[in-house]
């Protein structure tokens, strides 16, 4: 009779090994989950805060562009109307604009105060708003015109 001697090692893994590793890749691998997930959401806020800052640019050039004496604060509010962000009492306003290729729509709101910080000057603010995942964002841009400008 030939028998085969046993030796003190298994070879293999047992099933408790396996599953351990398993609870362990697992464990990992939601981890790498939750790093993609949250680099997604930033680049998409990225984008979309991007495609606001670039739309006021271009808001804030046509501006420049406009006569001194077309750029007038309609309600008469002056300093206190320059966070205006309602259709009633903005001075100039776009609404629903999209930036570049992007679906997502912007309300441009424009305040005017005039002789603001001194005597013939124009202070504009642009204000962007947008919704992003059901809460409200926004990006303001301030400038002041000069009578010679």
């Amino acid at each position: 009779m030939n028998r085969t001697k046993k030796t003190d090692w298994q070879e293999g893994f047992s099933l408790l090994e396996v599953l351990i590793s398993i609870a362990i890749f697992t464990t990992a691998l939601l981890g790498v989950s939750v790093m993609l997930i949250s680099t997604i959401k930033g680049n998409s806020v990225s984008m979309h805060l991007s495609g606001a800052t670039q739309l006021a640019s271009k808001q804030v050039e046509e501006i420049m562009l406009m006569d001194y004496a077309d750029l007038k604060d309609m309600d008469h509010d002056g300093l206190s109307g320059l966070d205006d962000k309602d259709v009633m009492t903005a001075d100039m306003i776009h609404l629903r604009t999209k930036a570049g290729g992007a679906s997502k729509e912007y309300n441009i709101f424009i305040n005017v105060a005039e002789d603001l910080p001194v005597q013939d000057t124009k202070t504009i603010r642009v204000i962007l708003l947008w919704e992003d995942a059901g809460r409200a964002k926004q990006t303001v841009f301030e400038f002041v015109r000069t009578l010679g400008e």
